[in-house]
């Protein structure tokens, strides 16, 4: 493991372990830092069975909340399993289309981080932000000053 996976685990894992607590949820000390590209692959497949979204909630509760590798073909079968999607979401045709919108996305959109909210055309929150990130750019954009 080098030594960004070990500063991310450690760093934002306890971020987001200590912030979960707060409003109630336990994310689990993963040991892994996933490389997402066959997770996307799954959630591209599960759309055409109209399961897009309860096969993202899953990967997320797999990796977040019970610390799985959703890197590792084996848990994301579960997943595939689940819903009927066979073996569509290992298909060439799924995962050039995974690579096409992701090098879209990162070339044309230029983003880089995850998750990615844009503000029309005032503003722009890349990866993990706190609340007071959201706060100040939105007071920005009103053009306000919202007190504590």
């Amino acid at each position: 493991m080098c030594i960004r996976d070990r500063y991310q685990r450690r760093v934002h894992g306890h971020q987001l372990r200590e912030a979960g607590k707060k409003v109630g949820c336990n994310f689990s000390n993963w040991k892994t830092w996933p490389n997402t590209f066959l997770a996307h692959c799954v959630v591209v497949a599960a759309q055409k069975v109209d399961k897009a979204e309860d096969a993202l909630n899953d990967i997320f509760s797999l990796c977040y909340e019970e610390g799985k590798n959703v890197s590792d073909p084996k848990v994301l079968e579960e997943v595939a399993g689940k819903y009927g999607i066979g073996d569509e979401w290992k298909s060439e045709e799924t995962k050039k289309k995974v690579q096409a919108t992701d090098n879209y996305a990162k070339t044309d959109l230029n983003i880089h981080g995850v998750p990615y909210f844009i503000f029309g055309d005032k503003g722009v929150l890349e990866g993990a932000h706190n609340p007071e990130d959201f706060k100040k750019l939105l007071s920005k954009i009103a053009g306000v000053c919202w007190l504590q």
